[in-house]
């Protein structure tokens, strides 16, 4: 075994595969003793595990074979970062997300394994919803496009946090397996602080919304927080908290609209057409283009897609407003039909 190694090496060692996936080939491993060597490749190891353990436990019906083909995809296409995960660096889970893609032709519901000591993180692909399972108990959906992740793992008798970035909805155990009572969801702009709860947060970089299917949640600032009053919200409130901390909340008459995440499913109600765009380009990663005349009308757009599709959705908005529309690579070009 040669130092140092990449993440390309780590994916094509038989070995490393065994000591990640095979219990019994864990036990007194030369890979720990590689770590107790070279501690300092304790991260890329990390990310080479998370791979090869997302792979592994995807509830998509993958062959041995396409499992394989999958990892030498990998290994020809990434490179190996040097810089500890920040929050605005590109996540690995995002950089095999469309070889994984293209190779099981659907998207993939990923669990990630809880490892002791370093950050976890788990990434939702455009166009698609994914759900994660954390140790606590708890369950998190992401919408497409979307990230959390721990900057530690959850331990006993500690605060449980998650980071956020777009757009999940969060089932919170009361009774975690690990860690306090205490829950909190961190974002650039707000901290939003539970016990047991069902509730969905929505964020970027102007405002974030959090909308409460059941139970109390508890909203302040992430920055200069001492100096805010907390805002309280119960079931059937929503929030939204501005740049400049400004807060609105609302009593909804129902929240399916921003719980239907939970169940796959996409739900547009009462949306004009610079809400819908900005729904697909947010959850599907596209960018789209429309007509002034279009961006303005006041005509709403209602339905409800029960999965990700974007053709299907694109369908349906066109007929309902008499429009055409194309798509070409990531981008969505939305016209009036032409007269003859």
């Amino acid at each position: 075994m040669y130092h140092p190694l990449n993440i390309q090496d780590l994916l094509s060692n038989q070995t490393f595969r065994a000591w990640v996936l095979d219990s019994a080939s864990s036990e007194n491993s030369e890979w720990d003793l590689y770590l107790q060597r070279y501690p300092e490749e304790q991260e890329t190891i990390n990310k080479a595990i998370y791979i090869l353990k997302s792979i592994s436990s995807s509830k998509a019906n993958i062959s041995l074979a396409d499992r394989n083909q999958i990892l030498s995809n990998i290994t020809k296409e990434i490179s190996t970062p040097q810089e500890s995960v920040t929050k605005k660096q590109t996540p690995i889970r995002k950089m095999i997300a469309p070889i994984m893609a293209a190779a099981a032709s659907l998207a993939l519901f990923l669990f990630a394994s809880n490892y002791e000591s370093h950050p976890l993180e788990f990434q939702s692909m455009g166009g698609s919803i994914a759900q994660a399972n954390l140790a606590d108990g708890s369950i998190v959906t992401l919408q497409g496009n979307s990230r959390i992740w721990m900057q530690n793992a959850f331990a006993d008798g500690e605060k449980r946090i998650i980071h956020l970035e777009n757009q999940a909805f969060f089932d919170i155990s009361s009774s975690p397996a690990v860690g306090s009572n205490e829950f909190s969801v961190v974002t650039d702009l707000a901290t939003i602080d539970v016990l047991g709860t069902r509730f969905l947060v929505d964020e970027d970089e102007f405002e974030v919304t959090v909308v409460v299917e059941e139970g109390k949640v508890k909203v302040t600032p992430t920055e200069n927080s001492a100096n805010t009053e907390p805002v309280y919200l119960t079931a059937g409130d929503k929030l939204v908290m501005h740049m400049d901390h400004s807060v609105e909340t609302t009593k909804l008459s129902s929240v399916m609209k921003y719980t239907s995440i939970k169940d796959g499913a996409i739900l547009f109600e009462g949306a004009t057409t610079q809400d819908f765009i900005e729904d697909i380009e947010d959850y599907f990663d596209y960018h789209v283009i429309a007509p002034e005349a279009l961006l303005t009308s006041k005509r709403a757009f209602d339905g409800t897609f029960p999965n990700q599709d974007i053709d299907l959705i694109m369908k349906s908005f066109s007929t309902t407003l008499g429009v055409s529309y194309t798509i070409e690579g990531q981008e969505i070009k939305i016209e009036y039909p032409q007269k003859d």
